[in-house]
């Protein structure tokens, strides 16, 4: 984050589940690492669960979903919960607004825009559980949404603001090992699309390298090695990594505060593996 500590966000698991938050702060030495957790579940909640954060100034903005009356969660709420960094504490828990034309399903990630607001890439309840957008305010006011007319996203949904005006969505096609990138306007109106059918990926985020390109992990097709990928704002991708020693799926990929890349994998027995390197020496 912008303070240089580190957060982890999870769901902790007993009789009644409860979101998780840890802020770490990044020192060497385990004792004076912690610098608070907390776990979260409202009054008169059987659930909550926390699926994405992400930062404006002094707070966190996290999507998530309460379950007020049974355990299988089958009308959940969606709610935007906003939490101090300084301790943890919960200061508001407000609801998400549906897309214009649709009711919400599903919740994936969350992102902030430059203009401080929230970027929410989610489904809506239909015959696919169509993809959407949302974005919205952190008051949780809605600016405007997009529900894809076609079943092209399986899963696997990201949104971000790109460093060429406007947004890009990523998500995972139905068809075998088929990945496809949307281009938005500033106003959400869909611009442009590109599909990569080249390999495979339980990984949702992406980064932009200092050339306004999009960076992302696969396995690819060929090799079953993770690969980082770069493609550019017209669709254009090249494998500009593979990482011959690992074994381990690719999970996550963000961008340091000094410009260099933070890959997340995971190996065959669900240890996690964090990697930094400097996008230019590869």
């Amino acid at each position: 984050m912008n303070d240089g500590s580190i957060y982890g966000m999870g769901n902790a698991t007993n009789t009644y589940q409860k979101g998780y938050l840890v802020k770490l702060s990044g020192e060497t030495e385990a004792p004076t690492r912690l610098i608070w957790e907390q776990e979260y579940r409202e009054a008169g909640t059987f659930h909550e669960r926390f699926e994405s954060f992400t930062q404006i100034d002094g707070n966190l903005y996290i999507a998530g979903r309460q379950c007020h009356t049974d355990s299988s969660c089958s009308s959940p709420f969606y709610k935007l919960h906003e939490i101090n960094l300084t301790d943890g504490s919960r200061n508001s828990s407000i609801t998400i607004p549906n897309p214009t034309e649709g009711t919400l399903s599903g919740l994936e990630n969350i992102t902030a825009t430059s203009q401080g607001n929230l970027l929410l890439s989610c489904s809506v309840a239909s015959t696919y559980n169509d993809a959407c957008l949302i974005n919205m305010s952190t008051t949780a006011s809605l600016n405007w949404s997009w529900i894809s007319t076609y079943p092209w996203f399986a899963g696997n949904r990201y949104a971000s603001e790109s460093p060429w005006g406007g947004f890009v969505f990523f998500g995972s096609a139905p068809a075998p090992d088929e990945y496809i990138v949307l281009n938005f306007n500033p106003t959400g109106a869909e611009q442009d699309r590109h599909a990569t059918y080249e390999g495979w990926s339980n990984s949702r985020g992406f980064a932009f390298d200092s050339d306004n390109n999009m960076l992302r992990l696969f396995n690819g097709r060929d090799t079953d090695k993770p690969e980082l990928w770069s493609t550019n704002q017209n669709g254009v991708t090249k494998v500009i990594k593979v990482f011959e020693g690992l074994n381990g799926e690719p999970r996550d990929i963000t961008i340091d505060t000094d410009g260099s890349a933070l890959l997340l994998f995971t190996d065959p027995e669900s240890a996690m593996l964090v990697m930094k390197t400097h996008i230019e020496n590869m």
